[in-house]
């Protein structure tokens, strides 16, 4: 359904918030589509330490076309991020 958005022709900027079993396929699908407009950027809620290490890297590996990837645990959101607006409504 994401990809179907996208590809509507979407006016606007857009930014991805997500967790980190989602981000995968919706990266996929980003890569996959020729020309699609890619996001302002995208955050990755990750929920421990562990899947945060592991979203980091996979980050490492994805194409410049995805746009600027953050990750993040999800208790641990950084608050200069969109100016606080994630923090505020996806933080602890």
């Amino acid at each position: 359904q994401f990809i179907t958005w996208v590809q509507s022709g979407s006016p606007e900027p857009y930014i991805i918030i997500t967790d980190w079993r989602e981000a995968q396929p919706i990266m996929k699908g980003l890569q996959a589509v020729p020309d699609c407009p890619e996001p302002f950027f995208t955050v990755v809620l990750c929920s421990g330490p562990r899947q945060e290490k592991r979203s980091s890297a996979w980050v490492q590996e994805l194409s410049p076309m995805v746009g600027q990837v953050v990750t993040c645990r999800q208790d641990q959101i950084p608050s200069d991020i969109l100016n606080g607006v994630i923090h505020q409504h996806f933080g602890p």
